[in-house]
């Protein structure tokens, strides 16, 4: 009788522990900011780079931020002129005078393995003041 309730216990309390270790995985899977929706991305950059912003001081929180300015440019309000990553369609036009590509990060999308890179775009009227910031999730297969 008592290997009977020693076998049970054993096995009780490793399903415990498989259960706390999935649930430690879930929570820590959901807790990364760049897993929320682009505009909640958004929402949380602007607070911490406002409208009005100049490029410099764009590029500077950023780096700060640890994310990667990948593209600094002046784009003489021609919208076409600039590279999407890995030839995104853009979904709203980037109307301005001078833009930032910055990479804020990347996850992996589970259950399939799947990086998912979160891309802002900053945009700065000719003054080179911010005026309109986009957020885009690029998937690659690895």
């Amino acid at each position: 009788m008592g290997k009977v309730n020693s076998k049970r216990l054993t096995c009780l309390t490793g399903s415990l522990l498989v259960l706390i270790c999935i649930s430690i995985v879930i929570v820590l899977l959901a807790a990364n900011p760049l897993r929320q929706s682009e505009s909640r991305i958004r929402d949380r950059a602007l607070k911490a780079i406002p409208f009005g912003s100049t490029q410099a001081e764009v590029a500077a929180i950023a780096k700060a931020k640890g994310w990667k300015v990948e593209l600094e440019l002046h784009t003489g309000n021609a919208p076409d002129s600039f590279p999407m990553p890995n030839g995104t369609p853009r979904k709203a036009p980037l109307n301005g005078e001078y833009l930032s590509r910055i990479n804020m990060g990347h996850y992996a999308w589970f259950p399939v393995p799947i990086r998912v890179d979160v891309e802002s775009y900053w945009i700065f009227d000719p003054t080179g003041k911010l005026i309109e910031m986009y957020i885009w999730k690029v998937g690659d297969l690895p």
